[in-house]
């Protein structure tokens, strides 16, 4: 029990180190991974529960999360522009949120990358690839697996799918689903 509870407390130091973070937040494992960004880049609002996942922020990046919100195991957030979610959100387990495709599309530009890595110790710039802020509204539930893309804006009360990959924005209160994702139901 007192090794669970330090444990515990080791994460949400981290996250309190690397994030602005509300009242009552819950995590058990994961963190925050600032890549020449700041602590006031990452905010994460009031009773949001962060069970097990990454939040990676580049530097010209923000992550924002609103109060209420869920987050199940191995979820992945990685921003080099912004990435917004809004507060009552339920996110299931192995989601993927991503502003940014964090690589070139060119392969000359990705292959020296590689190199300059590999080499001389020199990180990806990875503003050399696209970015664009996602948006997520407020009372959205994610489904297991799951990838939001860059440039994409989920209305108010938006279901997506379980293994759903979402390249397009959608207004509120639909449910969408597939690869790529489109409308099945119209909730009321």
């Amino acid at each position: 029990m007192k090794l669970n509870y330090f444990k515990t407390w080791f994460v949400k130091r981290r996250y309190f180190r690397d994030a602005i973070v509300g009242l009552n937040f819950t995590c058990q494992t994961g963190g925050v991974s600032l890549v020449d960004a700041t602590r006031d880049q990452v905010t994460i609002g009031d009773h949001v529960t962060l069970l097990d996942g990454e939040l990676r922020c580049y530097s010209k990046g923000k992550i924002s999360i609103g109060d209420f919100s869920w987050f199940s195991l191995r979820t992945q957030i990685i921003s080099c522009s912004h990435v917004s979610i809004g507060a009552y959100c339920i996110i299931a387990r192995d989601v993927y949120i991503s502003d940014t495709n964090e690589h070139p599309v060119d392969s000359n530009i990705r292959r020296k990358q590689t190199l300059a890595y590999l080499n001389d110790g020199i990180q990806p710039d990875r503003y050399q690839a696209d970015t664009k802020q996602v948006n997520i509204g407020n009372d959205v539930w994610i489904g297991e697996r799951a990838c939001i893309l860059k440039g994409v804006t989920l209305g108010d009360g938006v279901v997506v799918a379980a293994n759903s990959v979402v390249t397009k924005s959608f207004p509120k209160n639909v449910v969408v689903a597939g690869n790529p994702a489109v409308i099945v139901k119209q909730l009321a």
